[in-house]
Formats: C-alpha cells, structure tokens, sequence
C-alpha cells in the first residue's frame, strides 16, 4: 500500500549513507550538509528511522580517524541541516492542523507496543521474511559479515553496513506491529552485504 513512499525513503536512506562515506573520505562540508539535507528529507518521507544514516555517519568517520573535535563541528552541522529541513514541516502542522497532527504523532508511536490493523506476527518476522524477499541464501552472507567484523573490530565500513541491517531488523522485530516493508531501506545493505560475500 506506500510501494512509492518505501521506494523514495529507501533512495533517500542510500543517498545519505553515500554521501556520509564521501564526506567522511573527503571531508568536504559540502557533502556533510548535503547529507543532512538528504536525511531531513527521508524524515519528510518516512519518518525517524532516517535516522539509521547517523550511527552510520559516526562509524564511517571513525574509519577516516576523525579527531573528537572535527567530528563534534561536523556532527553538529549534520545535525543542524537534518533540523533545518525537517523541522518547518513539523512546526507548520502542529500549528496549522493541531488535533490531526497530535492524532498521527500518536499513532506512529503507538506502533511500537500495539498491534494496528491485524499486523501481529511473531518476533522472528522480519528475520524470517528477509530469505523472501532478498533469497533464501541471504544469511551465510550476513552470518558471515557478522563473523569477519567480530573478528576484525576496527574494520568500522563493515560494522556501518552491519548497523545498517542489524538496527532497522532489531527495532521492527521489538515493535508490536511489524509489516514486511518496515526493513525496506536495509535493502541496500543486505545487497552490498551479499555482493561482498560473493
């Protein structure tokens, strides 16, 4: 029923994470705030799991070694773009159409720990809806990475794509409502995944 809203958060998500690694590789300010532009956009589109692309932001410049005091500078530029794009939509609802924006605030949350529309699964659903929609094959490559990261603890690209899935899977899997689309922008991840195995 949101092919097109998962398809655009799921660009949205990709786009973040591309431009967090070339900032992080560059350390050009353009391409940090042009990744919170992006991520402030996903927000406009889907909400807080667009927030997925900041852990990943903070591994990929702890790959690049990033001293404490550039990654707090550049990490509050992010922080501030993210708000600059997302917040005036925010404001203008609650202002213009308070009771229907209170109504769908409550509603995103209540997702979390009540059962909406016929949605009850068990907790293992999305893990087990994941060999469905990305092949049945899709867990020697995860259980793999997993394996090779534990191994290697400060290969930190590794541990971005890793958070990239483990995140989205662990929280949907908590959350009482669970639908198939909810984990559509780890897609990206688990491909990457996938294509670093073969």
């Amino acid at each position: 029923p949101t092919d097109h809203v998962d398809v655009f958060f799921c660009f949205f998500i990709m786009l973040g994470v591309y431009l967090a690694y070339r900032f992080s590789e560059s350390k050009s300010w353009w391409y940090n705030a042009f990744c919170g532009v992006v991520i402030g956009l996903a927000i406009l589109c889907k909400w807080l799991p667009a927030l997925i692309v900041l852990p990943i932001w903070l591994l990929f410049v702890q790959e690049f070694k990033f001293k404490l005091k550039e990654v707090l500078i550049h990490g509050g530029i992010l922080v501030f773009t993210v708000i600059a794009v997302a917040l005036p939509w925010q404001l203008f609802i609650h202002s213009e159409y308070p009771l229907e924006a209170a109504w769908e605030s409550r509603y995103n949350v209540i997702h979390f720990y009540e059962v909406l529309e016929g949605q009850d699964r068990p907790w293992y659903f999305h893990l087990d809806v994941m060999r469905v929609s990305y092949g049945e094959l899709v867990y020697i490559p995860l259980i793999w990475l997993i394996v090779k990261s534990i191994k290697a603890r400060t290969d930190w690209k590794n541990w971005a794509i890793l958070i990239w899935v483990i995140i989205p899977f662990l929280f949907f899997s908590i959350s009482a409502t669970k639908m198939q689309a909810y984990t559509m922008f780890a897609a990206p991840a688990l491909f990457i995944i996938t294509a670093y195995f073969i």
